[in-house]
């Protein structure tokens, strides 16, 4: 974890409602290599970038930004959550679910890069979903208040802010179009296309998407024989070629233009 080596004791929480045990600390104090690593890690994100770096450094050294590490087991983020908060995920997997009561889908998977909480950031609404580590996971946490300090004191902070909400919401209109479409080959090809964009936010450059078809069955509201036809039809068009868990997209805009 970015940890300043200090004399202070690292807050050792139990979070009510589970038994394993979060690690916090604050970052503060002179810029430090553990410092300095969480200002790269957050300069590589689209929501950070060209950002003044004296800034972010600034926030860095007043302890507004908090460094966990979560069990697997453990929820990240919920309706429950008190405080308004942006969640970078450092490292680790998490699954984000829906909170429906009579329903419970899986409806995508964080990793490094991922980040949460932005949409009702400013909302009197709490967060919609639920964020379960999957695997121990470690992020970098910004307040609703930290956060509008940093949109006040940089203008491109407030650019890449609502770029990323207008990206979000077009991401959310394919979502929509993914899981009412008519056919199974197109909720797959917008999927796809929809994974695509999400590491491209994340600043990966990839056209492979690694998923397990169960899961894959989940997301898309599929069975498993569907969802397998789907694959093969995208694979004899040429548009995606399947390994293991991966699928490559060999031609992303002629799969979209085809189920359009």
């Amino acid at each position: 974890m970015f940890l300043k080596k200090t004399a202070e004791p690292i807050d050792k929480r139990r979070r009510i409602g589970y038994n394993n045990v979060s690690y916090e600390t604050l970052l503060r104090g002179d810029m430090n290599d553990q410092n300095t690593n969480a200002l790269n890690f957050l300069k590589s994100l689209k929501l950070f970038s060209g950002v003044d770096s004296e800034v972010l450094k600034s926030l860095l050294e007043s302890g507004m930004i908090l460094n966990r590490a979560y069990a697997a087991g453990e929820t990240v983020y919920s309706p429950l959550s008190e405080e308004k908060k942006l969640i970078f995920f450092l490292s680790g997997e998490s699954e984000v679910y829906s909170t429906d009561d009579s329903r419970t889908m899986l409806l995508k998977t964080l990793k490094k890069g991922g980040v949460v909480g932005v949409a009702n950031l400013f909302s009197p609404e709490k967060y919609v979903s639920r964020v379960i580590a999957t695997k121990r996971s470690e992020t970098l946490e910004l307040s609703a208040e930290a956060y509008g300090k940093l949109l006040e004191a940089d203008k491109n902070a407030m650019y890449n802010y609502l770029s990323f909400l207008s990206n979000r919401i077009c991401y959310l209109n394919k979502k929509i179009v993914c899981l009412t479409a008519g056919s199974s080959e197109r909720r797959l090809a917008y999927y796809l296309d929809s994974a695509l964009s999400e590491a491209d936010e994340r600043g990966e450059s990839t056209n492979e998407v690694t998923v397990q078809m169960n899961t894959l069955c989940e997301m898309l509201n599929l069975g498993r024989a569907s969802l397998y036809r789907a694959a093969d039809k995208l694979c004899d068009d040429g548009f995606i070629a399947r390994e293991g868990k991966t699928i490559k997209i060999l031609d992303r805009y002629g799969m979209l233009n085809k189920y359009n």
